[in-house]
C-alpha cells in the first residue's frame, strides 16, 4: 500500500511531562511546567486546569498575527497567573494560598486533533508563626510530693505539628504506669490551619528511676510530615 494513500493514517503519540512541585510554601511563587513532545505534528492548544475548571488556556490560532498567539487566564480562586511569564511550555503563579492546593491539569492539542493530557497534586503547607509554648512548668518540684502536668502547645500550622514527649530520651508511649500521656487535642481553625497539643503527668518520687542524680530531663518534639523539612527540638531540665 503506497506511503501516500489516503486510507493510510498516521499514528501519532503524543508525549507529555509535567513538571509540578508536590509541596509549596504558603506565599511563594510558583512554576508550572509542561514538557511535550509533538513528533511530526503542530502545536494547537495548552490548557491549564485545577480542579477541572480551566484557568490558562495558549492558543496557536490560524487566524493570529504570526508570533502572536493567543493567551486567555481564567478567574479561579487560588489561582495568580502571571501571563507576561507564561507561555506554551510555563505558567508562572506569582502567589500562592491554601486555595492554590489541588489537582493540577496540561491538555497539548495538536493541529490534527490529537490530544494528551497528565495531572499532579500540588500541596500547599504553612509553617507555625511561633515556637511551642509549655504550660504548667514551676519553677521548682518537691521530690515524693509533687505531680508534674505539662502541656505542649503548637500553633496553627498546615499540616497539624506531631507532637510527641520524651523522658530521659525515651519516648513516652503510654505504657508506662508512672506517666499519663494525654490524647492529643487538634483543632482545625477558621482559615484552615490547625493547632495541636499534647499533656503529660508524672510523679515525681524520690526513689523514680527516672531520676539521674536528681535531675528529670524531659524533651518535647514536633514535626509535620516527612515531605515537608519542618523539625522543631527543645529541652527542658526539671530538678
Amino acid at each position: 500500500m503506497a506511503a501516500n494513500d489516503p486510507s493510510v493514517h498516521r499514528v501519532v503519540t503524543l508525549r507529555l511531562r509535567l513538571d509540578i512541585p508536590s509541596v509549596v510554601k504558603s506565599g511563594s511563587s510558583v512554576w508550572l511546567h509542561c514538557d511535550y513532545d509533538l513528533e511530526m505534528d503542530s502545536l494547537y492548544s495548552v490548557k491549564w486546569y485545577k480542579n477541572n475548571l480551566e484557568f490558562y488556556r495558549y492558543m496557536n490560532e490560524p487566524d493570529s498575527t504570526p508570533g502572536a498567539p493567543i493567551q486567555r487566564v481564567f478567574n479561579q480562586i487560588g489561582v495568580y497567573v502571571e501571563m507576561s511569564k507564561s507561555n506554551s511550555t510555563h505558567v508562572f503563579l506569582k502567589t500562592t494560598d491554601l486555595n492554590t492546593e489541588g489537582t493540577y491539569m496540561a491538555e497539548v492539542s495538536t493541529t490534527t486533533f490529537e490530544s494528551v493530557k497528565r495531572l499532579k497534586d500540588l500541596r500547599i503547607f504553612v509553617l507555625p508563626q511561633r515556637e511551642i509554648q509549655i504550660i504548667g512548668s514551676k519553677p521548682e518540684y518537691k521530690m515524693g510530693e509533687d505531680v508534674l502536668n505539662l502541656t505542649c502547645m503548637a500553633t496553627k500550622s498546615k499540616p497539624v505539628q506531631i507532637l510527641a514527649w520524651f523522658v530521659n530520651g525515651l519516648r513516652v508511649v503510654g505504657n508506662d504506669p508512672r506517666i499519663n500521656l494525654s490524647h492529643p487535642d487538634i483543632d482545625v481553625t477558621s482559615d484552615g490551619l490547625v493547632s495541636s497539643s499534647l499533656g503529660i503527668s508524672l510523679s515525681l518520687l524520690s526513689n523514680d528511676h527516672h531520676l539521674s542524680n536528681g535531675v528529670l530531663a524531659l524533651r518535647y518534639t514536633s514535626y509535620t510530615s516527612t515531605i515537608i523539612p519542618i523539625h522543631t527540638l527543645c529541652t527542658h531540665i526539671m530538678q
